[in-house]
């Protein structure tokens, strides 16, 4: 039995060492080039969580065809297996001043983003949210109602290209996800009509990136907010380990 119990712990280990070189491996060998290194380790989208839909129809708007709504308030919905697990009780459409939008990408990039805002009446802040890794405007939005409630303010948030509906056939990047920000705070002051001194940018983790980027762009925005901003790639790896598992995984 003790012959037994040693010999577990020792199949035990090396399982949990292949585990990390597994990990090692497909971060910095396929292949090893600093910039497919990062873009593994920051941008992990997952499969989409939400969908649009036309007004008063209710059909939906394949992810490819977003860009021919730029100026037309959309429906939100759960995606069909959120909205399975859910039930109807969580049903978007009971949300009150809820609209999906087409942002049109910044800096010459091609498709349109996904965002989602929140009207309060009264307000006198908006909130621009920069979500973190691994989520969407979907799994994001229970964090944004909250958000509207406790600070009331309206809140506009949106998925970088390659995220969620936006940017159909993208692959997020630093500067993308820079170029989207500042076209999503452009959007905020010429459309929904917020001057940048009531404007505050609010980033989690991978979203305090485009937030910080905004800030110095537009010192006249009324304030900035970084939550959970990361250090380190490596750090990226300790808090989603499993998310690194698959060495040179397609994630098409």
């Amino acid at each position: 039995d003790l012959m037994t119990g040693q010999s577990g712990t020792q199949v035990g280990g090396v399982r949990r060492a292949l585990r990390k070189q597994r990990r090692v491996c497909w971060v910095g060998c396929c292949p090893p080039l600093p910039s497919p290194i990062l873009h593994k380790i920051l941008f992990q989208p997952p499969q989409p969580s939400y969908v649009f839909k036309e007004p008063g129809t209710g059909q939906r708007i394949p992810p490819e065809s977003l860009d021919q709504w730029l100026d037309r308030p959309l429906e939100v919905a759960w995606s069909e297996e959120l909205g399975r697990r859910l039930g109807s009780e969580a049903a978007l459409d009971k949300v009150e001043g809820l609209e999906g939008l087409a942002v049109r990408r910044g800096g010459g990039l091609t498709g349109a983003l996904a965002a989602v805002h929140l009207r309060c009446p009264g307000a006198q802040a908006l909130f621009l949210y920069s979500h973190s890794n691994a989520m969407d405007l979907g799994q994001s939005l229970p964090f944004l109602l909250k958000l509207r409630r406790k600070l009331r303010g309206a809140v506009l948030a949106y998925d970088y290209g390659g995220y969620g509906l936006s940017g159909h056939g993208a692959a997020a990047s630093e500067e993308a996800v820079y170029r989207e920000a500042e076209a999503v705070l452009a959007l905020a002051q010429a459309r929904l009509g917020w001057p940048p001194e009531r404007v505050v940018p609010i980033g989690f983790s991978l979203g305090t990136a485009p937030t910080a980027h905004l800030a110095v762009a537009e010192p006249r925005l009324a304030a900035v907010v970084q939550a959970g901003a990361y250090i380190s790639p490596i750090d990226c790896i300790r808090e989603r380990p499993s998310a690194y598992a698959n060495p040179c995984r397609s994630r098409d």
